[in-house]
C-alpha cells in the first residue's frame, strides 16, 4: 500500500478501518486497543437496550421454550393459538409484551393493540352507547353510507294498577333488571279542590292608610294568594307579602311593603287564595 504523507494533527484512516479478514469479530485479539475499546462500547450499549419493540412474527400462543420473551417483543395473531388469560384476540390484533418473563400468560403481561376495527365492532359500539332502556335497531345503507336509527320505547309500568285519569306519579324505583317502576297516587276529586278555593274574601283588618298588615280567615297554600284593591291586583313581593302562620296561629296574614299603597278605609281590598 502507498504511503500517505500525514499532515500535524492528522489522523490515519486505517487506524480505525476494521479489515475484511476481522470482521464480525469486534471483540478479536487482532484489533487494536482503540478499535476493541469502540466495538465493546457499541455492543455493550445494544445489549442495554430495554423495551425495545421486536417483531417476533405470528402469534402461536403464549411461548414455552423456557427462555420467555422479552418486554417489547410483538406478535401478530393471525387466528391460531391461545391467548393469554383475560385476553380476548381477533384476527389482526398485535400483542406487545409488557416486561421480561419465561410463560406470561395473563393479560396484564400484554397490551393489545386493535388493528381490525371494522363496521361490525363500530355498530356494536354504537348501540352500546344509544339511549339505554329502549330497544333500538339499527340499519345500515352502504352504498348511500346513511344509517336509521329506530328506537321502541320500553314504557314504565304502574307498580299499583294501571295509569288512569287524575293520577300522578308519586315515587320512582328501578328494580335490579334495570326496570323502571312507577308508584301511582291519586289526585283529590273536583269537588274536594273546590271546596279549598276561597275566592273575594275581605280579609280582616282596620284600612286606614296606615295599618299594613291583615289577616285572612285560613292557612293558604304558597304562591296562590292574588291580592286586589279596588280591583287592581297586587305584585306579591313589590306590593305584599304573605305571612306564615306561627305557633298556635291558624291563619296567614297579607303585610303590604314599605312604600306600596295602604288600603284605607274608601278602598275595596279582596283576596283570592286556596286553604292549605
Amino acid at each position: 500500500m502507498a504511503s500517505t504523507k500525514i499532515r500535524k494533527g492528522q489522523i490515519k484512516t486505517e487506524e480505525f478501518i476494521i479489515p475484511s479478514s476481522q470482521s464480525p469479530a469486534w471483540t478479536s485479539e487482532e484489533l487494536t486497543a482503540s478499535q476493541k475499546a469502540i466495538a465493546d462500547k457499541i455492543a455493550n450499549s445494544i445489549a442495554g437496550v430495554s423495551g425495545a419493540m421486536v417483531y417476533k412474527g405470528a402469534w402461536s400462543g403464549v411461548p414455552t421454550n423456557g427462555t420467555g420473551v422479552k418486554a417489547g417483543w410483538v406478535y401478530v395473531f393471525e387466528g391460531s393459538g391461545t391467548a393469554p388469560t383475560g385476553v380476548t384476540l381477533e384476527s389482526g390484533d398485535m400483542l406487545i409484551a409488557e416486561s421480561d418473563g419465561a410463560n406470561p400468560s395473563t393479560a396484564a403481561d400484554w397490551t393489545i393493540v386493535q388493528t381490525n376495527i371494522d363496521d361490525a365492532y363500530l355498530w356494536t359500539k354504537l348501540k352500546a352507547m344509544l339511549v339505554q332502556g329502549n330497544n333500538v335497531t339499527l340499519t345500515k345503507n352502504d352504498s348511500s353510507k346513511t344509517c336509521t336509527v329506530t328506537f321502541t320505547p320500553v314504557y314504565p309500568t304502574i307498580s299499583n294498577g294501571n295509569a288512569v285519569n287524575g293520577s300522578y306519579v308519586s315515587g320512582l324505583s328501578i328494580d335490579s333488571s334495570g326496570q323502571i317502576n312507577v308508584t301511582k297516587g291519586t289526585l283529590p276529586a273536583q269537588g274536594v279542590l273546590a271546596e279549598n278555593l276561597v275566592y273575594g274574601e275581605v280579609p280582616s283588618g282596620t284600612a286606614d292608610g296606615r295599618n299594613r298588615q291583615f289577616v285572612l280567615a285560613n292557612k293558604v297554600i304558597d304562591r296562590t294568594v292574588r291580592v286586589y284593591v279596588n280591583g287592581v291586583r297586587q305584585k306579591e313581593g313589590l306590593d305584599y307579602r304573605v305571612v306564615a302562620p306561627s305557633g298556635d296561629v291558624t291563619t296567614s296574614s297579607i303585610l303590604f311593603n314599605d312604600g306600596a299603597y295602604i288600603p284605607d278605609a274608601e278602598d275595596t281590598l279582596l283576596v283570592d287564595y286556596m286553604k292549605a
